[in-house]
């Protein structure tokens, strides 16, 4: 496992350029380590935690700024012949949240060429669906991605929970001692957090090793800690975020993690994932994901022709301006054929599970484009 690097850490956050970014989980998985959106109004609030980093990187954060997502119907065959569509989302990540440390500790890609090659296939091709389907429209009767394709800008990491105070009763903690994903999709939390960093830095003196006692993978005797503030106020636009970091103190030196929940706590990007990561291979890149993935961005593309840009997203460069050309042509000609059909008949491609009913029969059926398969938005 890398360990944590202060140097590396502050090279990370400081790469970070605001301007430029405008399951598959057993019972106890999801017992022990949930996850937390922290853009549900439930989830607003005050929290104080323990940061736990991850052991693919050594690092607390995984930044992944414009992540694509996509709903995409799946068609279930039960074993009486009866089929049923349900919808999920794909999510299409960066190339760098694939990155890991190598036995030097000098971080890289954990892609292949080709995987590379068709992740930014996949990219474009969502790129020129989003721009033909409205999604750079201000009125929202001229979009039509609304509920069907998004993009966001996540920051996620794992820690355990010391305490949570709500927005409306912030003088009582509504939970304490429990272990998350946190996932954060507000613009600038890693900015505030290194403004605190830089804030504290100073009042130490310049000494930058009091991080070491917020950011590692100790499970007893922590004396640093991390509150946020995170908050949605009527009437503005955006999040509210607050971040301050705590060294040198002994208010929660007793508390402790379990092994069992560190254990869990090991790759961020893998459980933020979820059913996608390919479990067979041991990867969170899931080639037959992304190739399925493409074969429908494709056959959306067929229903949506290139249009104009009306908003004044064109002009700001926020439209994408690069001919959808830039596909691999292996992957082009792939993408026109049907996905495969599952190597066995009982086992779920997407989540490694049995298939419902499989002891009597039932199969997952070959991904089946739905009429109108995109409903409302779902989290």
């Amino acid at each position: 496992m890398p360990n944590f690097s202060v140097s590396d850490f502050l090279k990370s956050i400081e790469q970070t350029n605001p301007a430029k970014y405008q399951t598959y989980q057993d019972d106890k998985e999801n017992q022990l380590v949930e996850k937390i959106y922290l853009a549900r109004p439930e989830n607003h609030g005050r929290y104080q935690i323990f940061p736990m980093t991850s052991t693919i990187t050594g690092l607390p954060f995984v930044q992944m700024p414009k992540t694509r997502e996509i709903k995409i119907p799946r068609t279930l065959r039960k074993s009486d012949g009866t089929e049923m569509t349900y919808e999920y989302w794909v999510k299409i990540l960066p190339h760098n949240a694939f990155n890991v440390v190598d036995e030097t500790g000098r971080e890289t890609s954990g892609l292949t060429s080709q995987e590379s090659q068709l992740l930014t296939s996949v990219q474009n091709a969502f790129d020129r669906l989003y721009a033909n389907m409205g999604g750079y429209e201000k009125e929202k009767e001229n979009n039509q991605t609304i509920g069907r394709l998004r993009k966001k800008n996540y920051t996620i990491f794992f820690a355990k929970c010391l305490q949570k105070w709500g927005i409306s009763n912030p003088r009582t903690a509504e939970r304490t001692n429990f272990c998350g994903l946190f996932i954060c999709a507000a613009k600038g939390f890693i900015e505030t957090l290194n403004d605190n960093i830089q804030e504290v830095t100073t009042d130490a003196g310049g000494d930058e090793e009091w991080l070491n006692q917020i950011y590692n993978r100790d499970l007893t005797g922590r004396t640093g800690y991390l509150s946020f503030n995170i908050s949605l106020p009527q009437n503005t636009v955006g999040y509210k975020l607050s971040i301050d970091h705590k060294y040198n103190s002994q208010l929660y030196v007793n508390e402790s993690i379990t092994p069992e929940e560190a254990a869990i706590m090991t790759d961020p990007v893998a459980m933020f994932l979820g059913w996608q990561v390919d479990r067979e291979a041991g990867k969170n890149f899931n080639t037959r994901v992304m190739e399925e993935t493409l074969a429908f961005i494709n056959a959306e593309l067929a229903k949506y022709p290139d249009r104009p840009v009306t908003s004044t997203a064109a002009s700001t460069g926020n439209a994408p301006t690069a001919a959808f050309g830039g596909m691999a042509p292996s992957y082009g000609a792939q993408a026109q054929q049907a996905p495969a059909a599952p190597s066995s008949p009982r086992v779920d491609p997407f989540t490694g599970q049995a298939a419902e009913g499989s002891g009597n029969g039932a199969t997952w059926s070959t991904p089946q484009f739905a009429q109108n398969p995109w409903g409302p938005a779902q989290n």
